[in-house]
């Protein structure tokens, strides 16, 4: 039981320490660690400038990395209406449109300006990350949690619960 303990506690740590290969190389990870993992200590939106267009060029065409995203911006998003605009970029890649949309959806879906809808609109979605997203509620209040071991139907929705900053 001590050896079963010991070694799930060694896997834990070896998992926490271990760059992500969505993150890339530790210069990377320090950045999301300044920008993303700590934005609840000085919530400051205009720090995230550049933040959804870093996330496109680290992720590459893969939908895993996106569902922390989700939860992340529809808290800024909730809190911060006035700067959607500005911190969505110009140009998009299927997986951040599908998941900026399930981000304003779990925002309560503030007043989403034109340019960005219309932005979200060319960029197309990414069918995985979007079925993915499908079972989120309409708002992040109506997340429940049942029991520590519920997984909230997808990988995806567990990731975004997970991201979301405790305020």
């Amino acid at each position: 039981m001590r050896q079963s303990r010991a070694l799930l506690a060694l896997t834990l740590i070896c998992g926490l320490l271990a760059p992500s290969p969505a993150l890339g190389q530790p210069a990377t990870l320090k950045w999301y660690v300044d920008h993303f993992t700590y934005f609840y200590r000085a919530p400051q939106p205009e720090r995230l400038v550049g933040l959804i267009e870093k996330w496109q060029s680290d992720s590459g065409n893969r939908w895993d990395p996106y569902p922390p995203l989700v939860g992340f911006l529809a808290v800024v998003f909730r809190d911060h209406p006035n700067w959607i605009e500005r911190l969505v970029p110009p140009k998009l890649t299927r997986g951040s449109a599908t998941a900026l949309a399930g981000a304003l959806r779990l925002a309560g879906d503030p007043s989403i300006p034109p340019e960005v809808r219309s932005r979200i609109a060319q960029a197309g979605s990414d069918e995985i990350l979007k079925r993915q997203l499908a079972g989120l509620p309409s708002q992040l209040l109506d997340l429940q949690i049942t029991l520590p071991t519920d997984r909230f139907g997808t990988p995806a929705a567990t990731a975004i619960f997970l991201s979301i900053p405790r305020m």
